[in-house]
């Protein structure tokens, strides 16, 4: 089974998430899709790759002291800390902290609606971004986001079962304290329709 996620988050660790560059130059919904999408891949999508990786063969993350800590390096020497612990059957803590983004939330497994693994279900969550130089953003759900498998082709491989999310984000930027652009990040079985940018 593979597991594919909408970004490569080895790229993610060595790139900087910059809300804006000083000018206006770079202010597009291009970017503010590509950022969007890399906090999505650094939070949800990352806390459930390493479950689900940690899931087989055995099903240690369910056992009563399981703990995972990580992380990731960041841009500019900055790093991002993952801390998991099992809170009861099926249901996980995620803590994620560091330089520059905060949050918490929980994720459930549960069966698949048809696959060959587990489904896993994120609630609801707020994560602040803060570059600490006066750009900072947020990044949050009000519904659950859950993560199935989906048995389809990926960049011209066989067809195989992916795991893939559907749910919805928002995310709002800040200037100094003062609103910026916001966006909203549509997935739907791993395919994503953006809508935001400068005059959203």
């Amino acid at each position: 089974m593979n597991r594919i996620f909408h970004i490569v988050l080895l790229s993610l660790s060595v790139a900087a998430c910059t809300v804006y560059s000083g000018t206006d130059c770079c202010r597009n919904a291009s970017n503010l899709e590509s950022f969007s999408v890399r906090l999505v891949g650094l939070s949800s999508a990352y806390a459930v790759d390493m479950l689900c990786d940690r899931s087989e063969p055995s099903d240690a993350i369910n056992d009563p002291d399981f703990r995972i800590y990580d992380y990731l390096e960041y841009a500019q020497g900055s790093r991002i800390d993952y801390y998991i612990v099992r809170s009861s059957d099926g249901v996980w803590d995620v803590t994620i902290s560091g330089d520059v983004m905060n949050a918490s939330f929980q994720i459930l497994r549960e069966d698949s609606a048809g696959g060959p693994g587990y489904a896993w279900r994120v609630l609801p969550f707020t994560l602040e971004y803060d570059e600490g130089d006066g750009y900072a953003a947020v990044l949050a759900t009000e519904d659950d986001v859950v993560f199935d498998w989906v048995y389809d082709s990926y960049e011209n491989l066989t067809p195989s079962w992916f795991l893939r999310q559907t749910g919805i984000y928002f995310l709002s930027t800040f200037v100094r304290g003062e609103a910026g652009d916001s966006a909203q990040l549509q997935y739907s079985s791993g395919n994503v329709h953006f809508t935001g940018g400068p005059d959203y």
